[in-house]
């Protein structure tokens, strides 16, 4: 999943940060990425995240936004300012088992005035 990431990150270019909608996905990502870019967590609940100011990406930053079967989140939801493009889906196998499914997104931030 990190190469995913990364090169998503590589792609929308600099000032790009990464998201989920769940605490346990946020986490996972920032240990598997070294927060870099960095990891914010737009959930609908309060988490950790909240205490340290990454809940909300920046309006004005590309986010690589990364969810899950496990964890299912909508990023227009989680993302408002943001437009999303359709998922690569990146499936995770062990010894030639399905694991994890993970589905990872480019969002560019919404033109001004747009709805």
């Amino acid at each position: 999943m990190s190469a995913a990431v990364g090169l998503h990150a590589a792609t929308l270019g600099p000032g790009t940060v990464v998201a989920a909608a769940h605490n346990v996905l946020c986490a996972h990502l920032q240990a598997t990425i070294d927060d870099s870019p960095a990891v914010y967590c737009p959930s609908p609940q309060r988490t950790q995240y909240d205490f340290i100011g990454r809940r909300s990406p920046p309006r004005q930053s590309p986010v690589v936004f990364v969810d899950s079967e496990r964890y299912p989140a909508d990023p227009s939801a989680a993302l408002p300012s943001h437009v999303c493009a359709p998922a690569q889906r990146v499936p995770i196998d062990r010894s030639g088992l399905p694991q994890a499914l993970y589905r990872v997104r480019e969002c560019v931030p919404r033109a001004v005035g747009a709805r």
